[in-house]
């Protein structure tokens, strides 16, 4: 793939399909959470990422492109947290299992357009530092999946 500003910008849009799949993934488990602590701390999450993905759709648009407005529209394997109901078993246990198992996937997206060597660094400084809160959620769902906090 061609480096400069479109593949920045594809790489961009990959990010934020994802961060916007995992931002419905939190409002599924905040509306699926048994404890009122776990459905706002769900609801704050689905928040950071819909801001994370306007920062990166911002980003987008200067960069001249067109940014991704929704989620993934492939099949349910591309889509982090599309059945993330259908896998509940309604305790809030198996829903952080659920939202840590989509935790794997985004942080391992970001990870992958972070080591991108196509990527300028501009943009590259932008998705680092919208990382690290996703790898601060990443970390507190493994925590509590792992029950340490």
């Amino acid at each position: 793939m061609a480096s400069g500003p479109e593949h920045d910008i594809a790489q961009l849009n990959s990010l934020i399909k994802i961060t916007l799949d995992s931002t419905l993934g939190y409002k599924d488990a905040a509306d699926e959470a048994g404890s009122s602590r776990f459905a706002s701390l769900f609801r704050d999450r689905g928040i950071q990422r819909h801001d994370i993905a306007e920062r990166l759709q911002a980003r987008v648009k200067s960069l001249g492109g067109e940014a991704e407005k929704s989620g993934s529209t492939l099949a349910a394997a591309e889509r982090l947290f599309a059945d993330l109901k259908q896998k509940l078993t309604g305790t809030d246990a198996s829903i952080i299992a659920a939202v840590e198992a989509g935790e794997d996937q985004v942080n391992a997206a970001y990870q992958h357009v972070i080591t991108d060597g196509e990527l300028s660094d501009p943009v590259r400084m932008a998705v680092e530092t919208e990382f690290a809160q996703i790898q601060a959620n990443h970390d507190e769902m493994s925590k509590l999946k792992h029950g340490t906090t």
